[in-house]
């Protein structure tokens, strides 16, 4: 018999032994062809009904925005999945300037880009909540960064708050000063081989060398150095890990769209069809084991009373004890933090070096201004390799230029999405209910005109005063807001105000030419870089 009479028949015979047969005796007379045509009429129909009830009777009816993103959640996937993280631009470009501050991208979204409301939208005492769906993503639910639920994220972030004060930290700059001192010894070694060479500068991927300090600073705090992979020491700074950490950080537009397959595989498939199908995944699960490895050593040793004086403040044994119930929830809050505090910070610094070799004016001030800030070393009586965080950050310029960095370079710019509570919102005299998922970008906001004048400028004094600092640096939002502010927010500026000084001071930075016609980046959730390595020039610096 014909496979499709076959089919027909046998659907036929289900429905006849469930209801009257009197009722289905037209039953006999279809074919599967007549099946197809009544199902896609019903799904048609519903399509049609749901879409009228999201437009018209849905409770975010009343929010402006097109048509399309009203009835569908694919408008802004394919703006971000398709197009390659489009959304926030095509937000600034046409959405906001059509329809308002506030924009309906879905049909339970919308996509605010009032400066004002943000710290409404990411206040303290959560007033809002991460939403769920989004944490899925990084399938992170048992660690600080993608734990939804207000008491359980309040909780695990006081253990941490000690551990990164600024007082704390004090106890682990001589680490990062370390870790500057071995990358800037290692450009000096490269520009005096380039000279021999009678080369005027050596060129030097900014993005190699700087994923390199950061990632060798993370393991030193961590667990003081074990399984580091000592980057700054490798070829060219480079390991394969750094493309791991890049991958993993840029999915997360494309695994809103398979989260239910990604989650699937990883924990289903077996580990060799997974690292055929993702290879990044063999370094990132090296990188987990050496941070377990880490963990464990100090956890055996704390326990056995056998751990060892360290010369800096070290995460793990400040940390551990409080995490004495389960080790295992510590291990991956460690992985977090190692993943969190390398791509970003390392992407600001790459960026910010990008601005003061465009701009050879600002480059010379800020030189100027640390020769100002440690005249005992013009003067020779401090040789030290140091430059102390304290006396760089009371500096106008030095924090315009970092917070510029932060701006301009925006090294988060995907959505920070929170879900209104049981009370509901009002952001832009406009009434949100409850469970509306509310989309932010930092970009939004540090591109915004009415808070920062002429924003593609790179212009470090617009910090100067002391109102001005104080009003601008609350739109500086890379690190986040609120109650869910990015707890290593200190150790991060200290890399900052560090790395960079000691660079322009040992360095003259010039842009390589792959980056004459400027920088590009995406929108891959983090900044990613495209169109060319991140290559500057070096050149030893003589001090007058």
């Amino acid at each position: 018999m014909d496979s499709t009479k076959l089919f027909t028949s046998d659907a036929t015979f289900w429905l006849q032994s469930r209801l009257p047969s009197s009722s289905l005796s037209w039953l006999s007379a279809l074919t599967i062809y007549d099946v197809l045509k009544i199902a896609g009429t019903l799904i048609l129909a519903r399509t049609i009904l749901v879409s009228i009830y999201r437009l018209y009777f849905h409770p975010l009816a009343h929010v402006p925005g097109p048509t399309l993103a009203a009835i569908s959640p694919f408008y802004e996937l394919y703006y971000d999945v398709f197009l390659g993280g489009e959304m926030t631009n095509h937000c600034m470009k046409v959405l906001h300037p059509k329809y308002g501050p506030l924009v309906r991208t879905s049909p339970s979204k919308v996509r605010s880009n009032d400066p004002e409301s943000y710290h409404v939208i990411h206040a303290m005492g959560y007033k809002t909540e991460r939403d769920p769906n989004f944490a899925k993503v990084w399938n992170l639910h048992r660690s600080i960064f993608g734990m939804t639920d207000a008491k359980l994220h309040k909780s695990r972030k006081g253990l941490f708050g000690g551990l990164f004060g600024r007082q704390s930290l004090a106890g682990f700059e001589g680490a990062v000063q370390g870790k500057c001192k071995v990358l800037v010894d290692e450009i000096k070694r490269r520009c005096d081989s380039a000279v021999k060479k009678e080369q005027t500068w050596e060129w030097v991927n900014v993005r190699n060398a700087t994923c390199a300090l950061t990632m060798d600073v993370m393991m030193e705090f961590l667990a003081d150095g074990i399984g580091s992979y000592n980057l700054l020491e490798s070829p060219n700074f480079y390991g394969d890990i750094i493309e791991s950490i890049d991958l993993t950080t840029q999915l997360p537009h494309l695994f809103r769209l398979v989260t239910p397959i990604a989650m699937f595989l990883h924990h289903y498939c077996p580990k060799s069809l997974k690292y055929t199908l993702a290879p990044y995944l063999i370094q990132y699960e090296n990188l987990e084991n050496r941070v377990r490895e880490g963990v464990d050593k100090y956890k055996e040793a704390m326990e056995s009373g056998k751990a060892k004086p360290t010369q800096y403040l070290v995460a793990h044994r400040e940390l551990l004890p409080k995490f004495d119930i389960n080790a295992e929830d510590y291990s991956i809050e460690a992985m977090v933090m190692f993943a969190a505090g390398v791509n970003t910070t390392a992407y600001t610094i790459q960026y910010t070096l990008y601005l003061l070799a465009k701009d050879k004016v600002i480059q010379q001030q800020v030189y100027e201004e640390l020769r100002r800030l440690f005249p005992e070393k013009v003067s020779g009586q401090d040789t030290t390799d140091s430059f102390d965080f304290r006396r760089l950050e009371s500096s106008k310029l030095l924090f315009g230029v970092i917070q510029e960095g932060i701006r301009l370079g925006d090294p988060l710019p995907g959505v920070l999405p929170r879900v209104t509570t049981s009370h509901g919102l009002n952001v832009n005299n406009t009434y949100l209910p409850p469970n509306t998922v509310i989309d932010t970008t930092c970009t939004q906001m540090h591109q915004h005109p009415a808070i920062f004048p002429d924003p593609k400028k790179f212009d470090p004094t617009r910090y100067s005063g002391s109102p001005e600092r104080e009003r601008l640096s609350k739109y500086i939002v890379s690190f986040g807001g609120g109650s869910y502010t990015c707890v290593g927010k200190n150790l991060a500026m200290m890399e900052l105000f560090v790395t960079i000084s000691r660079l322009v001071w040992e360095f003259e930075l010039e842009v390589g030419e792959g980056l004459k016609g400027g920088w590009e980046a995406k929108d891959r959730w983090v900044a990613a870089k495209v169109g060319g390595d991140a290559v500057l020039g070096f050149r030893k610096r003589v001090h007058a």
